[in-house]
């Protein structure tokens, strides 16, 4: 298993044509190919969701979200170990905790980490900025 972590902030390049959204086509066909799989916390899909339905609105929203189950996410609850990771890492980087979920959760599996929040992520040396 070769596991990729996304962060909440590239969720959008899976349904909006924008920059860095063909990298995120490519990362899904790799999934779908199994030369890699996508790993997510939990909080990604709740963001995820609530993008759609500001972006395309409830109706779409929802039958992307139905979707997206079948993409197969390997998703990752916040377990004590998680938490204390994004605390770690929060300190280490400067970002919110909120922010640091995602790279935590990389940091753990040893694997990069996607995210389109340079501001938040730009300092991890794992984190491929999109867009």
């Amino acid at each position: 298993m070769n596991p990729v972590v996304l962060d909440a902030s590239v969720g959008v390049k899976l349904f909006r044509n924008e920059e860095g959204t063909h990298h995120m086509r490519e990362l899904l066909a790799r999934h779908g190919d199994g030369t890699c799989t996508i790993c997510v916390p939990t909080l990604f899909l709740y963001e995820f969701a609530g993008l759609a339905q500001r972006v395309l609105g409830t109706s779409e929203a929802r039958a992307l979200c139905d979707l997206m189950t079948t993409w197969q996410f390997e998703v990752y609850e916040l377990s004590s170990a998680l938490a204390d990771e994004a605390w770690n890492q929060a300190e280490t980087f400067g970002c919110s905790y909120y922010d640091a979920v995602s790279p935590a959760l990389a940091y753990m599996l040893d694997a990069p980490l996607y995210s389109a929040d340079r501001r938040a992520h730009a300092a991890i040396s794992s984190a491929i900025l999109l867009g």
